[in-house]
């Protein structure tokens, strides 16, 4: 079944909370005010009202039933036009006409034939036409920034055709050019990549062994240059066992 058409109640809260009549009373018994006009405005009266609230919802109901009455009156002869299809088409062009100004019959030709080219009231703005930024790529890819590490990177790279782990190398490098600078080092590094076995070679390993690769300590002796060495600087003995060994040993360095 259809229900009756009922008009939006109006109720604004921030003006009703404002009224000086609720400005004393407490927020329960406003929300209760509140409920009571809400459900007068669904049935068209107040009805049964607690005694607490009564003269407060009596003093404000007036004014919403007056309002609700005038809307549906406002309701009611629009569905009666619309049931009679709107008002006759004589009056709508009665009124037309005492709105709109009085043109000439050369006027209204003229419009006839060549149309407003602006047919609202206004003529509207042209849209904006933005064209995106099209960003090009470079053709070559930009260089890397080169570091002090870069030369000792390109020398690793060209000796064993990898790739350095450049993580793994900047502390024990770091640490020998602060202390020797790069010139000593890189020149160092050098001599130990050109000397080393590939799968041998290695930062930590050139950081341990730097001073043989930089020249600022003797390089170590093999055993039999020592033993030769020995031989060289002492001198004879009686044993002829210990003499024919020394000879021997002699002999080799002649």
């Amino acid at each position: 079944m259809k229900t009756a058409w009922l008009p939006e109640m109006p109720i604004n809260v921030a003006t009703l909370l404002l009224d000086p009549r609720l400005a004393t009373q407490s927020d329960a018994k406003i929300g209760r005010i509140i409920r009571v006009l809400s459900r007068a405005w669904i049935t068209g009266g107040l009805g049964d009202v607690p005694a607490s609230i009564r003269p407060l919802a009596e003093s404000f109901w007036p004014d919403y039933a007056e309002l609700r009455a005038k809307l549906h009156e406002k309701h009611r002869a629009l569905s009666e036009a619309g049931s009679r299809g709107g008002r006759p088409a004589k009056e709508r062009e009665a009124e037309r006409e005492a709105l709109s100004p009085a043109q000439s019959s050369d006027e209204s030709e003229a419009e006839s034939t060549h149309p407003n080219p602006h047919p609202h009231p206004y003529p509207l703005p042209e849209p904006e036409v933005t064209t995106p930024e099209v960003v090009v790529p470079p053709d070559k890819p930009a260089a890397p920034r080169e570091t002090w590490i870069t030369p000792y990177v390109e020398a690793w790279n060209e000796r064993t055709g990898g790739e350095m782990v450049v993580e793994k190398a900047l502390r024990p490098l770091g640490r020998l050019r602060k202390k020797h600078g790069d010139p000593l080092v890189l020149n160092a590094w050098q001599r130990y990549l050109d000397q080393t076995e590939v799968r041998f070679a290695s930062v930590h390993d050139f950081a341990a062994k730097f001073g043989q690769w930089a020249g600022t300590v003797a390089p170590p002796r093999s055993r039999e240059a020592e033993i030769l060495r020995q031989l060289r600087d002492e001198g004879p003995v009686d044993d002829p066992f210990e003499a024919a060994w020394r000879s021997r040993g002699k002999a080799l360095l002649s």
